[in-house]
């Protein structure tokens, strides 16, 4: 559900013949011969002072402001899609993916051919449907105003491994920006550019390794840091696995097994190769900025605990929507 009803929602689009007009198109009044683009009837642009322009019925009517609302998002997304398509360009997009809660971003383009309003399927009739060069369906979109995507429409993905993306519209902005944003900012995706694990099928971390290079406390000498971070997570060389620590020092960190007689244990730390002096884990959030060496570990997040690659993270698998 969106957080702020349809009804509240100042339309700025009219149809005026065949094609749709913003509110900043056209003078205030009636002269316009605009027309509402769900029930055709009159519509006045008001374009006072006080409140966002917007189109108004001129008469009352039983028209539905959240129908209205999906009519002209769903027909301002098709547009936008048909003329880059038309054009060969890339359309990038960005959304929040539904299954690792990351923002990812790509090309929405990449293997899109096709475009269909309102296909109708045996068992649903999605908003917008996107198909490859064979006409089969790769990913379908639906605008969300009250109500979120049909049943039907989520099980006809899940079934038939078809990516389902969704828009929501919540205010005036959210119409607006579907012609101007740049990425387009999609609301929610089934598509996780993740890999899956060979064993369980789970979607897999992603694990990086960072070695910096910072200054030693104590001697001001140059040295190499090493940490790890898994989604937002920070993790210090005493967490490291055997894995992780050949490849740290591979890229030119020094660690060794340490004494803290703050923390009365000993642990392996980044040192200092001039002076050994060691870097607590309490100071790793003061390199989490510099300029890293990478090198990006796969790890199951179900039941297969054991390392699956290392890889260049641009390289982890075959995208439906690449970066450019």
């Amino acid at each position: 559900m969106t957080s702020r009803k349809a009804s509240f929602i100042k339309i700025p689009y009219a149809l005026l013949g065949e094609r749709l007009v913003h509110i900043s198109e056209v003078t205030g009044g009636l002269s316009h011969e605009c027309v509402c683009p769900e029930c055709k009837a009159a519509l006045i642009a008001r374009k006072g002072q006080k409140v966002r322009h917007h189109f108004a019925h001129y008469h009352s009517t039983n028209c539905q402001p959240e129908t209205v609302v999906h009519r002209i998002a769903k027909r301002l997304l098709a547009e936008r899609i048909e003329a880059v398509l038309a054009g060969h360009q890339d359309l990038q997009i960005c959304w929040k993916c539904a299954h690792c809660y990351d923002v990812h971003s790509g090309n929405l383009l990449r293997r899109v051919r096709s475009i269909y309003v309102e296909r109708n399927f045996d068992s649903c009739r999605p908003n917008i449907t996107l198909c490859e060069s064979s006409d089969k369906p790769i990913a379908l979109i639906e605008v969300v105003v009250t109500h979120p995507p049909d049943e039907n429409v989520r099980n006809f993905c899940r079934n038939h491994s078809i990516e389902l993306l969704e828009y929501h519209i919540r205010t005036e902005d959210d119409l607006e920006q579907i012609t101007k944003s740049a990425p387009l900012l999609i609301t929610r995706g089934t598509y996780c550019p993740r890999m899956r694990c060979s064993k369980c099928k789970a979607r897999l971390a992603s694990n990086r390794l960072h070695v910096v290079v910072g200054k030693c406390n104590r001697c001001k000498h140059d040295m190499k840091v090493a940490y790890a971070s898994c989604d937002r997570l920070v993790r210090g060389p005493d967490e490291f696995t055997p894995e992780e620590i050949t490849a740290a020092e591979k890229h030119g960190a020094v660690l060794q097994l340490v004494t803290s007689k703050t923390l009365g244990a000993q642990y392996v730390a980044n040192v200092c190769p001039r002076c050994k002096a060691f870097f607590g884990k309490h100071f790793m959030l003061d390199y989490m900025d510099w300029k890293a060496d990478a090198v990006c570990w796969s790890n199951c997040s179900g039941r297969n605990d054991t390392l699956a690659a290392e890889s260049s993270c641009d390289k982890l698998q075959l995208r439906m929507f690449d970066k450019a």
